[in-house]
């Protein structure tokens, strides 16, 4: 889909001081999250608060309303593959007409019952929404590699060890002067004769490479774990063999979906089962890891 942020010859530093306004350091990915609770704020109004909403901060309001409908699909994709329940997200009206089996009620879904059910309980924080990131774009991912010794503003960056990658000026990273963070999952990658640059971009945990890369191998010898052959990160043997095991509940429970909701949607299981509580508690760990200092 195309990019919801629109300039205009005419008021292209308006434009530009209005979008910067809306950024998240660091993140694209969370830069775009604040211009959609925008417009979704707006649109609550009414739908044409959100249209004026578009129009005041130089944003597409057709792209904006393509993410709206993209994420109703999404949501509507979860719930079928029983990862949510779509009677929590569903207006009284529709689920007393009997719209979580119909198809007219499939996509009929409240945002604000949907912000503030269980399954976003963790929606605005920071490290979660970048780990969701990197689980849907591995592995697109980048390493910021310093010289020894060097402060982390001397830092190249490189994919697989072998292609030098820089930050796109599109990226709120583009001006990056200096970096805490080792690792960067990006969405996009194009070249050009001199370079080949990423955009739409945000560091991520370390961690989050271990929990979704596709080979995870642990170096005792060099107190080290390898990820998909080229990933290197720093840290003891005990410490990555829980990770991996952590790794493998979250796939068995993934596996687990389904069954989760046809369970649900017996009368005999409603309410929280034993295994809802068991992916709370998996979750609740996750974030915790992920939010921890490296």
């Amino acid at each position: 889909s195309k990019s919801p942020f629109t300039t205009f010859i005419d008021d292209a530093d308006v434009a530009k001081m209005r979008h910067k306004a809306m950024q998240s350091p660091h993140s694209d990915f969370l830069t775009l999250c604040n211009v959609y609770d925008g417009f979704r704020d707006a649109c609550n109004v009414s739908e044409n608060a959100g249209r004026t909403y578009c129009r005041s901060n130089y944003l597409s309001y057709s792209a904006l309303r393509e993410i709206r409908d993209s994420r109703k699909q999404y949501l509507d994709l979860l719930c079928t593959n029983g990862f949510a329940d779509r009677r929590l997200f569903m207006p009284a009206d529709e689920v007393g007409a009997g719209g979580a089996s119909g198809n007219r009620g499939r996509r009929q879904f409240d945002e604000t019952q949907l912000c503030q059910s269980r399954f976003n309980a963790y929606g605005h924080q920071r490290e979660v929404i970048h780990l969701v990131v990197a689980a849907g774009l591995f592995p697109n991912v980048a390493s910021l590699v310093k010289a020894p010794g060097s402060a982390m503003k001397d830092f190249t960056m490189w994919h697989r060890r072998n292609e030098r990658l820089y930050f796109h000026s599109s990226s709120v990273n583009g001006k990056l002067q200096t970096a805490r963070d080792l690792w960067v999952i990006f969405h996009e990658k194009f070249g050009t004769a001199n370079r080949v640059s990423i955009s739409t971009t945000c560091f991520i945990h370390p961690f989050c490479l271990i929990l979704f890369g596709n080979h995870v191998a642990i170096d005792h010898l060099h107190r080290k774990v390898v990820v998909d052959g080229w990933m290197e990160i720093k840290m003891a043997a005990q410490t990555g063999a829980l990770l991996r095991s952590l790794r493998d509940e979250i796939d068995a429970i993934l596996l687990q979906g389904r069954m989760g909701t046809m369970q649900r949607s017996d009368p005999k299981h409603r309410g929280k089962s034993e295994s809802d509580d068991q992916v709370d508690r998996l979750v609740r760990g996750i974030v915790q890891i992920v939010s921890s200092s490296d």
